[in-house]
């Protein structure tokens, strides 16, 4: 996903927060997906539209992990939510 881009939560789809786990419920109901820590924190942060350089800056501080790290692991967590059907990029909020 491009830097500068907006990213957000499809919309329609039902979430559980479980602490250190969070389950989602896709919008056609068929399938649950369950996100780790880490994933769950880019879920929760995307309740509104984030761009992905912001989105890397508030888990680099979240996370004390180096900008490298962060930007790779947050690739892999938006490409998966993305092909997933769960977020996806906009051109405005």
């Amino acid at each position: 996903m491009d830097a500068f881009a907006l990213i957000q939560r499809t919309q329609h789809v039902v979430f559980s927060d479980l602490g250190e786990e969070l389950l989602i419920l896709d919008a056609e109901g068929a399938m649950v997906h369950s996100l780790n820590l880490t994933a769950r924190a880019v879920w929760l942060n995307l309740a509104t539209p984030t761009s992905f350089s912001d989105l890397r800056d508030k888990l680099m501080h979240a996370f004390a992990v180096g900008h490298d790290e962060c930007q790779r692991d947050l690739i892999e967590i938006l490409t998966q939510l993305e092909q997933a059907q769960l977020v996806h990029a906009v051109t405005e909020p």
